[in-house]
């Protein structure tokens, strides 16, 4: 039998405070569809993929990420994968069973040490009816994860799930588990949270298309249009009622194992006063600074966790002191104001409260030779 791995990237599971409106945004204004209810009465909600459901809303008191769903490609390599957990001694939530949730499947769960709880499932149901849509995601694309351990996170996911290294900046490595760019970013930061979670729109006109509904419902762009460096792909950033970042994004580069070759730091700079590779985006805008710490892991949030949510916040990575033309540090700056709680919900953004340094924008890198390591002129 080959080493068995993560073969792709299924879903997302939120704990949310108002269950109905959350679902409410995620099918009007996210654009995503209601499959199914289970006996909790947590919704299940699709995109036009095959793949069952993209996003799980769960009613709770706490915002906070219930668990981040991967693929295996069959229950062989779902026993394998959970035997390799045990080995690693990390705390296994539940063994590997036929699920009797909507979907279906075989599936078993751990909790990682940063308190993220990862599900690996195979033989879940799937859709027929797979026809993109002109302004809808066509499936959860990936996750960005702060983590102060972020060296050995990699090396946790790389050595024991079969995850590989795309890319890796100063600031962030990318990692793969299928053809696409990256299915899961590890941040180098401090306290366990989300930084963004993204959504794969088919087309360059679907994304817009899907842009210009959330602006049309009150939704302001908190970063893009633009083109990232690491992945290539096209962005548009939104802040979800609860906060945190949902990304649309499109035409992520397809890894060719054969040809491409790992970035290092060394091969990303970021070019001049430019925020993408167009240099069309403007800034990140104030939420979107922010934002980071405003998701964090379900074990984060109860009683007996050894987190605790920052009281003044963190603006953790990308950040560049333009003025100094030099970095801040990785482990994030401390914001002169920020709301305490950030488990409240928040309909369209209307005057955040929180400032961020005003000598700081986001960092962007532009790989200086491309995947098969010729060179790539930079904008």
């Amino acid at each position: 039998m080959a080493q068995p791995k993560v073969s792709a990237i299924r879903c997302i599971e939120f704990n949310v405070p108002d269950l109905e409106q959350s679902a409410r945004f995620y099918e009007d204004a996210w654009g995503l569809a209601p499959i199914a209810r289970d006996d909790g009465g947590s919704i299940y909600l699709r995109a036009t993929g095959p793949e069952h459901h993209a996003v799980v809303l769960h009613e709770n008191a706490e915002v906070a990420v219930a668990a981040i769903g991967f693929a295996a490609t069959d229950k062989a390599s779902v026993d394998a994968l959970h035997a390799r957990a045990q080995g690693l001694g990390v705390s296994v939530v539940a063994p590997p069973v036929p699920s009797t949730r909507p979907g279906g499947g075989y599936s078993f769960s751990f909790r990682h040490w940063d308190g993220w709880t990862f599900a690996i499932s195979s033989d879940v149901e799937t859709h027929d009816d797979t026809e993109d849509a002109i302004d809808r995601p066509r499936r959860f694309s990936h996750i960005a994860l702060h983590s102060e351990r972020s060296d050995e996170a990699v090396a946790f996911f790389v050595e024991n799930f079969g995850f590989t290294l795309s890319d890796q900046t100063d600031l962030i490595n990318f990692l793969r588990c299928d053809s696409d760019h990256h299915s899961l970013a590890i941040v180098r930061a401090g306290t366990p949270a989300v930084h963004h979670v993204s959504y794969e729109m088919p087309s360059f006109d679907a994304l817009m298309r899907g842009a210009g509904r959330m602006k049309e419902m009150g939704y302001p762009l908190e970063w893009g249009v633009g083109r990232h460096g690491p992945g290539d792909n096209i962005f548009s950033y939104f802040a979800e009622p609860h906060g945190f970042m949902n990304e649309y994004t499109a035409e992520m580069h397809q890894v060719d194992e054969a040809t491409y070759k790992t970035g290092t730091p060394e091969q990303w700079h970021r070019p001049e006063n430019r925020m993408d590779q167009w240099g069309f985006s403007a800034p990140p805008s104030e939420a979107m600074m922010n934002s980071h710490g405003a998701l964090l892991p379900a074990a984060a949030c109860s009683r007996n966790a050894i987190y605790k949510r920052p009281e003044d916040g963190i603006v953790a990575a990308f950040l560049v002191d333009f003025h100094r033309q030099r970095r801040i540090g990785v482990t994030g700056v401390s914001r002169t104001s920020c709301p305490a709680d950030r488990s409240r919900s928040r309909g369209p953004r209307s005057g955040l409260p929180g400032t961020r340094p005003s000598q700081t924008r986001t960092v962007i890198f532009r790989r200086i030779s491309g995947p098969s390591g010729h060179p790539r002129q930079c904008p």
